[in-house]
């Protein structure tokens, strides 16, 4: 495995895992509003330039 592949598999990791708290309050809460829009629109950008 080289360092690009680690590299994609963490960010990856990390992704998901900052996608968890926003969740699982939404989930507990069954509120909807708890998710901020900016930074779901700032998370997919980045996932649009991390697949280039």
């Amino acid at each position: 495995m080289n360092v690009s592949v680690l590299a994609g598999m963490v960010s990856t990791g990390l992704f998901a895992v900052s996608h968890l708290p926003m969740l699982l309050k939404a989930v507990r809460t069954r509120d909807l509003d708890s998710y901020s829009l900016g930074y779901l629109a700032l998370s997919n950008v980045a996932n649009a330039v991390h697949s280039v």
